[in-house]
């Protein structure tokens, strides 16, 4: 009987105390893998370690956790996990992924053995609008494009890689992206040398209750992909093929600068007017009685202007730093 391939499954952790214990249960037990468990513990200030601490106990599971007490940045984070992996595959798996069944994790490395010319398989993702109706207002604003949408490609929430095909182009570049933009960059230097796959390996992304997600918190974000976007580009030119991916990554750029162009302004206008009230539309559909969504359009609106901002200073810099 051939034996099961050993797969080495990289979690890193920073502050996931709301999910970390979720994510991990998800992972016990699947079936149809030999897995080695490495966790990552990218600075975490909360209850994180300890939470997985007693799961590993609880289920007598054998771990390597490497501790660090400040934080890498995620790229960092999967290199240091990466270079503890045992066998020939690796998967990266975010804290706050749930596996739909117990046998996703078969499911996403099934392509890489059956096929050696694949160096990477990815997954299908969804945030379930029953865990988006748990967020805080804000909260809910940032996730509303994404509640109910099943998205499927190659992030780092949880992929599959060759090891020897990460190790050859480098492992993630830590250097330049610190908390976005390091899977886009991965994934572009490992299709050169192979093929990059979706698998039939089905997650919920719960992102995680936060009680004090707010404003800032919805800048932030946007500013990190906005500046990981502008590194990316300035690294590999403009995303493709096509002009369709193009807008629907800059769409926001593209918007603002419509404004500066003569007629074309006024059709800018207005599309950024339809932007400020539907861009988050479950939003207004579920919370029209809380008064602060009469900030949301405002706030749309200025996202235009952090997210050109940010988009400039990555291309200009060349780096993703926040």
């Amino acid at each position: 009987m051939k034996a099961k391939p050993l797969v080495s499954v990289v979690i890193p952790l920073f502050n996931g105390a709301a999910t970390i214990k979720t994510a991990l249960l998800s992972l016990i037990g699947q079936k149809g893998v030999n897995y080695k468990l490495i966790v990552v513990n990218n600075g975490s200030t909360d209850r994180s370690l300890r939470i997985v601490h007693r799961v590993l106990g609880r289920y007598r599971l054998k771990a390597d956790l490497l501790n660090f007490k400040h934080p890498l940045g995620l790229a960092n984070a999967y290199n240091a996990g990466i270079k503890r992996a045992l066998g020939e595959f690796v998967v990266t798996m975010h804290q706050d992924m749930r596996l739909k069944s117990f046998t996703e994790l078969k499911k996403l490395v099934s392509p890489l053995i059956l096929d050696k010319t694949v160096v990477v398989s990815c997954h299908s993702a969804e945030i379930p609008f029953k865990i988006w109706e748990t967020y805080g207002f804000w909260q809910k604003v940032f996730f509303d494009r994404g509640a109910g949408v099943v998205l499927s490609g190659a992030n780092g929430k949880f992929d599959g890689f060759r090891k020897e095909a990460l190790m050859k182009v480098g492992l993630f570049d830590g250097q330049t992206f610190h908390s976005a933009g390091e899977d886009e960059d991965a994934m572009r230097k490992l299709k050169k040398i192979g093929r990059i796959v979706l698998s039939r390996a089905e997650t919920e992304h719960l992102h995680g209750f936060e009680p004090s997600f707010g404003v800032g918190a919805i800048f932030r974000k946007h500013a990190q992909y906005a500046e990981a976007y502008g590194a990316v580009t300035q690294r590999y030119g403009l995303p493709g093929p096509g002009i369709s991916r193009t807008i629907i990554t800059f769409h926001r750029e593209i918007l603002l600068l419509s404004l500066t162009v003569p007629f074309v302004q006024y059709l800018g206008v207005i599309i950024i007017i339809f932007y400020a009230f539907f861009y988050t539309r479950h939003v207004y559909l579920s919370q029209w009685k809380n008064p602060r969504i009469l900030l949301v359009p405002f706030v749309n609106f200025s996202l235009l202007f952090v997210s050109f901002g940010y988009s400039l200073k990555g291309f200009i810099t060349g780096k993703q730093q926040l």
